[in-house]
């Protein structure tokens, strides 16, 4: 299991990244949703007030007043001790464009239920690895979590978009 804490530029917010697709929802709100496990113990973290489930990212909400560092800590310990040591977390990845023959309207997706009845979308999200799609005429725009070599997602991206 690959995962990485991140602090975003909001205090209230530490966020998870992991390999693992954490929903097939565009955002799953716990509670009243339950975590996955490795995840399920950061409710009880004193400071976090709700987890919020993208694909490969977890928003971890904290409540006002509380000591983010100490939530920071006690977070990255729950985590370690169910998915083991944390990985270095690599920059944001860039977006690339592939060529499709699209010409509706531009679509943007974070998930397959975004991608809603869009082919092009909802063979991307079938893909492991691939976070955001933006479709566009003659092209879509591809964005991996951000613990997935570009390497790796590139290859399948190239093929699903071949079978569609």
């Amino acid at each position: 299991m690959t995962w990485a804490l991140e602090r975003p530029p909001n205090p209230r917010v530490i966020r998870v990244h992991t390999t693992v697709e954490l929903t097939r929802a565009t955002i799953e709100r716990c509670p009243p949703a339950s975590p996955p496990e490795g995840l399920s113990s950061l409710l009880a973290v004193d400071g976090v007030r709700s987890v919020d489930l993208h694909r490969y990212r977890a928003r971890l909400n904290l409540s006002p007043g509380r000591d983010a560092q100490a939530a920071w800590e006690e977070v990255g310990r729950a985590i370690e001790a169910a998915w083991g040591a944390p990985a270095p977390l690599p920059g944001e990845p860039p977006q690339r464009a592939f060529e499709v023959a699209y010409e509706g309207p531009r679509m943007v997706a974070e998930s397959l239920e975004m991608a809603g009845p869009e082919a092009t979308l909802a063979v991307l999200f079938r893909v492991p690895g691939v976070a955001e799609a933006i479709l566009e005429a003659g092209r879509v725009w591809v964005r991996p979590g951000r613990l997935f070599p570009w390497e790796d997602v590139e290859i399948s991206v190239r093929r699903a978009l071949q079978s569609t």
